[in-house]
């Protein structure tokens, strides 16, 4: 796992980068919490 993150019209966005040899899932977000991931996977 990996959060990077990057500034958006002056606010702060994350990325997420979920991987294993199986699948590889990207999540962009706006809230530092892996809750929000929780809630929408």
């Amino acid at each position: 796992m990996d959060e990077t993150p990057w500034s958006l019209k002056g606010i702060k966005e994350w990325l997420r980068v979920f991987s294993n040899f199986q699948f590889l899932l990207i999540y962009p977000g706006d809230t530092h919490h892996c809750i929000e991931l929780k809630i929408k996977v």
